[in-house]
């Protein structure tokens, strides 16, 4: 395990283990990020990134990138939708890709669910052309508590 900021005193590297898996944590008033990168050949889910809430020590949204920065996921749990916290976390992966080059910036998917495609609109961006619309029911999305 090791521990360095990097210069920057939000940001921290938490621990890292045989398979490249590289953590960091940085925090704001409210919430705590978290950043997995799992550098092991993958082409889906290879960046993680958690938000948690401070109140509670849960995690309430999770987004998933692939290597190339595409979204493969963005999940809210349950209990905090429509609080803005997706949004909230995509501009925080935003930001931290102009800060850490490293990571890549979030892009939107071709294939979305409904409330993915909503959601997506949502951030005012311009989106990809939708080639696939993903059922929820085909969707093995998070197992939330």
């Amino acid at each position: 395990m090791r521990e360095e900021s990097f210069g920057d005193p939000t940001k921290r590297v938490v621990g890292d283990d045989p398979n490249h898996r590289v953590v960091m944590a940085w925090a704001d008033k409210d919430h705590e990020y978290t950043y997995i990168h799992r550098n092991m050949g993958m082409t889906r889910n290879e960046h993680t990134f958690w938000l948690g809430d401070k109140t509670t020590g849960k995690v309430v949204a999770r987004m998933f990138l692939n290597k190339d920065g595409e979204v493969d996921g963005i999940e809210t749990h349950p209990k905090y939708r429509r609080q803005g916290l997706a949004t909230k976390l995509y501009n925080f992966v935003k930001e931290t890709h102009e800060r850490i080059p490293s990571i890549p910036a979030p892009k939107h998917s071709t294939s979305r669910t409904n409330l993915g495609q909503q959601w997506a609109k949502s951030t005012g961006e311009e989106l990809p052309p939708l080639q696939k619309r993903v059922a929820a029911s085909d969707y093995k999305g998070a197992h939330w508590e």
